[in-house]
């Protein structure tokens, strides 16, 4: 895994820190060009180190002083797509105001919640952000470890019954002083220590009321049961963990566009074939529908066997309108990415927010939202 977020290499000079900013992977080449576009510097077909060249020479001809500019660089930092989501339902009380976001473009921020910010794509949406200091190795020209930091950025969504946090993942090497382990390479930075900690402050912070959404109840019960069958809809099954009484399985489909050949129908099948031949050999009787004996085994596999997680990609028409690897959060006293729920969003033609927004749509159609009580 890239370190995808900003490594800090300027403190003390803003207009080098903001450089480096945009030109970390918080902003990709659409992002720049969501900036460019509304800054209003014409042509916007360049690649992202063009974009960057020629909005860094905007900014430093106004000096950095147009607060605009930063408010929209922070607009497109947040319209930004990103692969990680959490969910919580239930009733948030205020909006409180925080620190003013910008103060993020010109220096690394503290331990602090800045916002609201208000797209303009959905205008009855606040927006906050939480920065996190990682600390970070490199080791220089002379062979030596450096220390340094990489600012990673906690993305909250809140709406009157909502709150969902949003980040990337990245790698980093957590180790000061050791160059041999920087060397062989960064490891994944542990995510799952910190959003719990992350969702309780704005808990606190927005009065909120709220629980993390069922995920389990959702997908592998209201929309598979709904969607799997469906001559209008498309269900595919991508990949499972799960571990029940001991027993591990953990299997994943071939192709995405080929659930044929995927390695859960397989393996339902070869259970239904051993099964359907013992039968055979033993008491003369076949399965009469072996097509249906073979999804009860699959769903089986996917719904009673501890499904920790299960990825999944489900379409309307030739759309992919959801594209999902789910954590159920079903080990939370564990070390591990099973510590809470949460979702890995693959960005298809619909952005992790367009996703986020259809799977919202409908689990309040069934009901979620309903009198909901949160503990």
């Amino acid at each position: 895994m890239a370190i995808h977020a900003q490594i800090i290499r300027f403190f003390d000079n803003k207009y080098d820190f903001a450089e480096n900013f945009l030109d970390s992977y918080n902003f990709d080449v659409n992002s720049l060009k969501g900036i460019h576009k509304k800054m209003r510097l014409g042509y916007s077909n360049f690649d992202k180190s063009e974009l960057l060249r020629r909005i860094v020479s905007a900014l430093r001809q106004n000096q950095y002083n147009n607060s605009r500019d930063s408010e929209l660089i922070i607009e497109e930092l947040i319209n930004r797509s990103k692969k990680w989501m959490s969910i919580k339902i239930g009733k948030v009380l205020s909006f409180p105001q925080c620190k003013n976001p910008t103060e993020l473009l010109w220096k690394p921020g503290t331990d602090d919640w800045y916002g609201p910010v208000i797209v303009s794509t959905e205008p009855d949406v606040r927006w906050y952000i939480r920065p996190v200091s990682v600390k970070h190795s490199e080791i220089d020209e002379e062979g030596k470890v450096v220390q340094l930091s990489i600012r990673w950025l906690c993305f909250a969504r809140v709406t009157n019954d909502t709150i969902s946090l949003h980040w990337n993942g990245f790698s980093h090497a957590e180790k000061e002083d050791d160059a041999e382990s920087i060397r062989r390479g960064n490891s994944q930075f542990e995510f799952w220590f910190k959003v719990p900690g992350i969702f309780q402050e704005l808990e606190s912070l927005t009065s909120s009321k709220v629980d993390f959404l069922n995920l389990q109840d959702i997908v592998l019960q209201k929309m598979m049961e709904e969607f799997q069958d469906s001559e209008e809809f498309t269900w595919q099954h991508l990949k499972i963990r799960a571990e029940a009484n001991g027993v591990v399985l953990n299997a994943r489909a071939g192709r995405i566009n080929s659930i044929e050949e995927s390695g859960l129908i397989h393996l339902a099948r070869t259970l239904k074939d051993h099964i359907n031949k013992e039968l055979q050999d033993k008491y003369g009787t076949p399965f009469v529908d072996e097509r249906r004996i073979e999804r009860v085994i699959l769903n089986t596999l996917i719904r009673e066997h501890g499904a920790l997680a299960y990825e999944f990609a489900h379409s309307v028409g030739d759309s992919t309108v959801l594209h999902m690897h789910v954590y159920f959060g079903l080990k939370p006293g564990t070390p591990t990415e099973d510590l809470f729920p949460h979702i890995n969003v693959f960005v298809t033609k619909q952005s992790d927010i367009e996703q986020l927004k259809y799977f919202l749509s409908y689990a309040r159609g069934k009901g979620v939202y309903d009198n909901l009580e949160p503990t």
